[in-house]
């Protein structure tokens, strides 16, 4: 598209998706990958989500509550305080990307004892770039 920044950065990314994938470089399947990519984040590298504090706190209840965990073990474990000094609640309720969340989840994990030999593979963010 047009209003993309930074073409030509988009086109070897996407080039280099497809030889990872063995992806066949055709019109059809470019476009595609093109018409997802404006979709999803307008091609900017890391897109805010509307209320995405609220979608991974519903989504962090939602899975406790499947695996019986108290709601009041999750907001207390939410209240202590993160390598920046703010607590994981207020680090959520600020976040705007997938990529604030996955920091989020790595701080938590190396802070709780063993937290990346137990959780290290379980981070929910797929996409939150490196």
């Amino acid at each position: 598209p047009a209003t993309v920044t930074d073409r030509q950065a988009w086109a070897t990314d996407i080039q280099a998706a497809f030889t990872a994938q063995k992806i066949p470089l055709s019109t059809e399947n470019l476009c595609s990958v093109i018409a997802v990519t404006e979709q999803e984040s307008t091609f900017q590298v890391d897109p805010a989500v509307p209320d995405m504090g609220r979608i991974a706190r519903a989504e962090i209840d939602r899975r406790a509550a499947r695996l019986h965990i108290p709601n009041a073990l999750i907001a207390t474990a939410l209240r202590v305080r993160s390598p920046d000094g703010k607590t994981y609640g207020k680090r959520l309720d600020s976040a705007h990307t997938e990529k604030d969340l996955s920091a989020i989840f790595d701080d938590f994990i190396g802070m709780v004892p063993l937290g990346q030999t137990l959780f290290g593979n379980f981070n929910p963010v797929k996409t939150g770039g490196p």
